[in-house]
């Protein structure tokens, strides 16, 4: 999408070529610095050919007369917004995913806990315990996991129409 190699993006960024080649493989995620770097590397380079386009576009109204109404200024900021709306639901999948690994662990400690307690009088504190985590990975779930993930495809597509 940035049209660098991966040697060129890891040496900007100042990580190793692997983990560009790992987060492009879906088998490693970057962290949320990174992204914010690569997002402004991005905006930068879209920055770069949204001026030669205004430039190349008042030429053209000017040398036509054309009066320019036609959306194309908005679109550069409609395409910004989305990025960063991309850029946070981004990190809010993450830390949803994170919180919900987490939460799984908890609870299946919990659930060795409650085995080991079924008939002493701290079973209900624990039990209780259970419940909140429950509620607590509800936040986070698989099927809210995957509507963020749908939101940042529509947003992605969005972003894609503005260029």
């Amino acid at each position: 999408m940035l049209a660098l190699s991966q040697a060129g993006l890891a040496e900007y960024l100042g990580i190793p070529r692997s983990n560009i080649a790992m987060a492009e493989n879906n088998m490693r995620s970057l962290p949320a610095d990174i992204l914010l770097k690569i997002v402004d590397l991005q905006n930068n380079i879209k920055h770069n050919r949204a001026d030669r386009l205004e430039t190349l576009t008042a030429q053209v109204d000017n040398n036509f007369g054309i009066n320019p109404e036609d959306g194309i200024y908005t679109m550069r900021e409609d395409e910004i917004e989305c990025n960063l709306k991309i850029l946070r639901a981004r990190v809010r999948l993450k830390k949803m995913s994170e919180q919900y690994n987490e939460l799984q662990a908890v609870i299946t400690v919990l659930e060795k806990v409650l085995e080991d307690h079924k008939e002493k009088h701290q079973y209900d504190f624990w039990k209780l315990q259970y419940y909140r985590m429950e509620l607590k990975l509800d936040s986070c779930s698989l099927l809210r996991q995957d509507r963020l993930r749908m939101k940042i495809k529509v947003l992605e597509a969005q972003a894609d129409y503005y260029k």
